[in-house]
């Protein structure tokens, strides 16, 4: 069930894109509604999509740390592939502790429903 937070994830972080997209240097007005439109129906995918996380899994900390842990590292990627953004080696060291800091999260929650 962990993969609705991954598909959550994926699609805020699709919904990021499509913001910045709207707001670049873009006159015109049919390319910036669509932009929104889709800014708008992947947010409420995302929240559909976590929600089922949310409850499929048994903890609900669980489906924030994966769906926020997919989101900031999908960002960054398609920021890079893109807007050929450039991240520093010191912004993925960041986004590593993230993601090791969401997997401790997961782990310490399996480890007490296996006590408990």
């Amino acid at each position: 069930m962990w993969y609705y937070a991954i598909i959550a994830g994926c699609s805020a972080a699709f919904s990021a894109i499509l913001a910045k997209l709207a707001f670049t240097d873009t006159s015109e007005v049919i390319l910036f509604c669509i932009y929104i439109f889709g800014y708008i129906i992947c947010n409420i995918f995302m929240w559909y999509m976590h929600t089922i996380a949310m409850r499929e899994l048994s903890s609900s900390l669980k489906a924030v740390a994966i769906n926020t842990a997919t989101n900031f590292i999908l960002t960054g990627v398609f920021g890079h592939i893109f807007f050929a953004e450039v991240h520093s080696v010191q912004w993925w060291f960041g986004i590593s502790l993230i993601f090791c800091g969401a997997m401790t999260v997961i782990q310490s929650q399996e480890e007490k429903e296996k006590e408990g």
